[in-house]
């Protein structure tokens, strides 16, 4: 075998490899994206199971049937989930400072994802930098419009709450979160 055979024989021999790469490459890409969707499409990240790993409890309120927030709890723009139990049921919340300084706070459900009052699967959003995102549609939506009358798709339903005077803190009724749990069994 002379040296162009044996460099002609080494080139394919590269080319098989680097073939052999992609397609490896292929697959772990492929995987890992159903992956993505399959924890998306089970709730994953903001709703939609029974996990407590994505909400933090709520503790019974100050015996005013106020439940106090921090704002330093969910400052810089993450949102976070909260679980109220009622009679059986988690009814999910979450509370965010938006980018313009607001503060945010509805229930994590979805206009577009209810058949009546009943809560169609997967309900709830995930965060995607500012925006929102619709676990049952995957349509975004700004975080500084939740709150707003602002129309469009996917919009949470909004949970009444009042801010103290120094805007450390916010009030929430438990009669408010109580008044969702139809969203929630």
């Amino acid at each position: 075998m002379d040296a162009k055979e044996r460099l002609k024989k080494k080139q394919e021999k590269q080319k098989q490899m680097m073939f052999m790469g992609m397609v490896i490459g292929g697959i772990v890409l492929i995987a890992a994206g159903a992956a993505a969707v399959a924890f998306v499409m089970m709730g994953g990240g903001g709703g939609g199971d029974d996990d407590d790993t994505f909400f933090c409890p709520v503790e019974p309120g100050d015996g005013f049937g106020n439940i106090t927030h921090k704002v330093s709890d969910f400052e810089g723009g993450e949102i976070h989930f909260y679980s109220y139990a009622y009679k059986g049921a988690k009814i999910e919340y979450f509370l965010v400072t938006a980018s313009n300084g607001k503060v945010k706070c509805a229930f994590n459900i979805c206009s577009c994802a209810l058949d009546g009052d009943e809560a169609l699967e997967p309900h709830g959003y995930t965060q995607d930098g500012i925006y929102i995102k619709c676990n049952y549609q995957g349509c975004t939506r700004p975080i500084n419009l939740i709150n707003t009358d602002v129309p469009g798709c996917c919009i949470p339903q909004d949970l009444n709450f009042t801010m103290s005077a120094d805007e450390t803190e916010v009030y929430i009724q438990e009669q408010d979160i109580i008044a969702g749990l139809h969203w929630f069994v």
